[in-house]
């Protein structure tokens, strides 16, 4: 059977269309791909950050010496406890946005697939 011209011509929007469909799902994927990084990466920095303030504070405690009272000494357990809290606080925070972050691109390991050939089938 031979299509006649004005059937190849639809038939060829219509592949058209549907490419150019595809390419704006993947545009779409691209963009949150890259915000979902960037995100991870900023919290990450942020965690790094928090606990570099924690451990520039122990390093002040370190070169001050040791505590010449009891009241000096327990100051220092106390600030030694508040930065352990904070590390903690960092870690726990950072692991969470892993967490989001790494739901967000399994969604989108999905989406990649869904628009291959293999995937469509």
């Amino acid at each position: 059977m031979v299509e006649g011209p004005g059937e190849t011509g639809r038939a060829l929007q219509a592949a058209r269309r549907a490419l150019a469909d595809g390419d704006e799902v993947l545009a779409g994927a691209d963009r949150v791909l890259a915000e979902t990084l960037a995100g991870a990466r900023s919290a990450a920095q942020r965690s790094v950050q928090r606990i570099d303030v924690v451990r520039a504070g122990v390093d002040a405690i370190g070169e001050r010496g040791p505590a010449d009272s009891a009241v000096e000494t327990r100051h220092v357990a106390a600030a030694i406890a508040a930065g352990h809290r904070e590390v903690i606080a960092a870690v726990t925070d950072a692991g969470t946005v892993a967490a989001a972050k790494a739901v967000v691109l399994q969604n989108l390991c999905e989406r990649y697939r869904s628009l291959t050939p293999a995937g469509r089938q």
